[in-house]
Formats: structure tokens, C-alpha cells, sequence
């Protein structure tokens, strides 16, 4: 429950989830920081966000608190967790959000939505094949060249790019 995760009961929880060893460029927390920051304002403490990490850097954690200044309600989880506690976690939250702008499957995704967690997530990748309009908020995207390298990924492939604007209205209904 939210009391393991050292979450509180009374705010409405978006979940993310990234590992740095995945590229953090990859799984895109900006999009999903800056759709949460369009969507409640640093005055709001109804409602919060929870940024699962693994493989991360003090770097990496100083940069999330960097990107969430003077919002309330900000929960970093590093530890490791086992594949219950994760399943767990996902089922605690309120929403799970993946603004990604590129994704293999998306066992998490597939995971967050068969415990009945409604997600947001990017209408683009491996995930299509079973999240769709009528399961999950998809939001749009655009496909942007990357403008270095990022391995393995090179300068000049494509990946999406979210829309932060329809997904801070999905966060917001």
C-alpha cells in the first residue's frame, strides 16, 4: 500500500518509472515533468508525482529535484524493488504516465494497465499493439530527428516527441 511506498493517502499520485541505464532521453521524464507542471501549479498539494528511478546518479537525482522545484507533493523512489512491490506501487498510484519516445513493449505499461491503473501514455511504438484509445489516454506526438548521438541511438534517427499540452489535459480530467 501507499504506506510501504511512503506515499501519502490523501494526494492524487501520477507514477513514472525510468532507468538511466535505459537513456534517460529515451523514456523522456522532461515530457512527463513538463505536462505535470502544465497541468497543477506549485500551489496545488492535492495531487503529486512519483518518479520511480533505477541506475541512477546522484546527477540524475539532483536533476529530478532540479525539474520539480517548488512543486509539493515530489516522492523520488531509488531503492530496488522486488517485481511484487512494483506491481504494487503501480496498483497505489492513481495514474501511470509514459510520455516515451521510444518503447520496446512496455511490460510496465501492459502491467499498470491490467491492474486497472489508467495510464497516459505516447501513441507510438511497441506499445500500440495493446494500448489503444479505449484503454488508456494515448497522446499525440510528432516524430523528431535526434539531433546527437545518444547510444545506441544516432544523430539523425527519429523518435517521438509527446505532446505535453494533451497530456497535461489528460492529467488534469
Amino acid at each position: 500500500d501507499r504506506e510501504f511506498f511512503g506515499l501519502p493517502d490523501d494526494v492524487f499520485l501520477f507514477l513514472m518509472m525510468f532507468d538511466s541505464g535505459s537513456i534517460m532521453e529515451r523514456k523522456n521524464p522532461d515530457s512527463v515533468f513538463a505536462a505535470y507542471k502544465e497541468a497543477f501549479g506549485t500551489d496545488n498539494d492535492k495531487v503529486g508525482i512519483v518518479v520511480k528511478i533505477n541506475e541512477y546518479s546522484t546527477e540524475d537525482i539532483d536533476y529530478i529535484h532540479e525539474a520539480l522545484k517548488g512543486y509539493a507533493n515530489v516522492y523520488i523512489l531509488s531503492e530496488t524493488l522486488t517485481k511484487v512491490q512494483v506491481n504494487s506501487l503501480i496498483k497505489a498510484v492513481d495514474v501511470f504516465v509514459s510520455l516515451h519516445r521510444a518503447e520496446g513493449f512496455g511490460l510496465v505499461l501492459a502491467e499498470a494497465m491490467i491492474a486497472g491503473t489508467p495510464t497516459i501514455v505516447t501513441n507510438w511504438s511497441a506499445n500500440t499493439e495493446f494500448a489503444c484509445p479505449e484503454a488508456a489516454c494515448m497522446v499525440d506526438y510528432k516524430m523528431i530527428e535526434i539531433e546527437k548521438d545518444i547510444p545506441p541511438y544516432k544523430k539523425g534517427y527519429h523518435w517521438a516527441d509527446a505532446d505535453v499540452t494533451q497530456a497535461a489535459g489528460f492529467m488534469k480530467r
